[in-house]
């Protein structure tokens, strides 16, 4: 999910999470403070020549965030270079989603409200910082099933392995 920053400025929470919340309109894009849920899982196709430019799609809806002349709206039809966004890092796996398009233009939470999201045309503001969260998270582990020391090859190795 993608999160927003924390504000020093202002009395916006720093939990809101993007949300898509539904395919009934253009404006159906938001944020929520509720649990998690699949229309917060966003997935960022980069584009095939635009280096460093991605789609923002919901996993849920498959529907993309755009930037329509400064105004934040979701689409599910063609592809067009408004679609587009790259991420400025600003530390602690917090960014800013910025328009590839109207490169003036930058992803904010303005307030509280639920609706209180989208684009500010001004200098990179800690309102514009969102904060990527992983939907998976994993350990590693490694078991050694059999180890022998042939460093010299003197000896030939044969092991059988049987599978229940």
């Amino acid at each position: 999910s993608i999160t927003t920053a924390s504000s020093s400025t202002t009395s916006i929470t720093t939990k809101s999470k993007l949300v898509q919340f539904g395919t009934g309109h253009e404006n159906d894009l938001g944020t929520t403070d509720g649990d998690v849920d699949s229309n917060q899982v966003w997935i960022f196709d980069p584009h095939p020549t635009q280096t460093g430019c991605y789609y923002i799609e919901n996993e849920k809806y498959g529907w993309r965030i755009a930037d329509r002349f400064g105004d934040l709206i979701i689409y599910n039809g063609n592809y067009f270079d408004d679609q587009l966004f790259k991420l400025i890092p600003h530390g602690d796996n917090y960014y800013e989603i910025k328009s590839c398009r109207h490169t003036v233009d930058s992803l904010a939470k303005f307030d509280n409200r639920d609706k209180g999201v989208g684009f500010k045309a001004r200098r990179e503001h800690e309102d514009q910082h969102w904060k990527f969260v992983p939907r998976h998270t994993g350990a590693v582990r490694t078991e050694t099933v059999f180890h022998y020391d042939n460093r010299q090859g003197s000896y030939p190795i044969t092991k059988s392995y049987e599978s229940y």
